[in-house]
């Protein structure tokens, strides 16, 4: 049996266990790039002054003459690309700006249907989603008005 002339206290840590630094180097930079990677998923509340307020101008316009589908068109256009991107605050911002006396029920449901799979993004969309709701009653008939208000507010 070999004795270590040394007392625990005082024997060199083993090497494997030792940081050394460039592994702690490694690890912040591997850590920095990862944030760098995940910093673009995050966007800060845009307020609606930085969102152009004739953006859904065009759908009102197309609204106004009877083009419906152009209309839905524009909606999802304006909204679509900024969920994708997770520039929740501009689709906020769009809903806190939009005219909903301007559009028909169908042009409003699909400005709910729209929004829906980010609900919990946008601050904004709870109210403007019972004023839609309101004003879909309004225009369309009861029953029609409940099945297409049916799992998107």
């Amino acid at each position: 049996m070999i004795v270590d002339s040394q007392p625990p206290s005082l024997r060199p840590f083993p090497t494997a266990r030792v940081p050394t630094v460039a592994r702690v180097t490694a690890g912040v930079s591997q850590e920095g790039r990862m944030l760098k990677r995940l910093a673009h998923h995050v966007q800060p509340h845009v307020p609606a002054a930085t969102v152009r307020p004739d953006l859904l101008a065009p759908a009102y316009a197309a609204v106004e003459a009877g083009a419906i589908d152009d209309a839905i068109d524009v909606i999802i256009d304006a909204i679509d690309d900024r969920l994708r991107a997770g520039r929740w605050g501009e689709v906020d911002a769009i809903l806190a700006a939009a005219n909903l006396e301007k559009l028909d029920g169908d042009t409003l449901v699909a400005l709910l249907i729209a929004t829906v799979r980010a609900k919990e993004h946008l601050p904004t969309r709870a109210t403007v989603a019972g004023a839609i709701a309101t004003r879909v009653r309004k225009l369309l008939p009861k029953e029609e008005a409940e099945a297409a208000l049916e799992g998107v507010l």
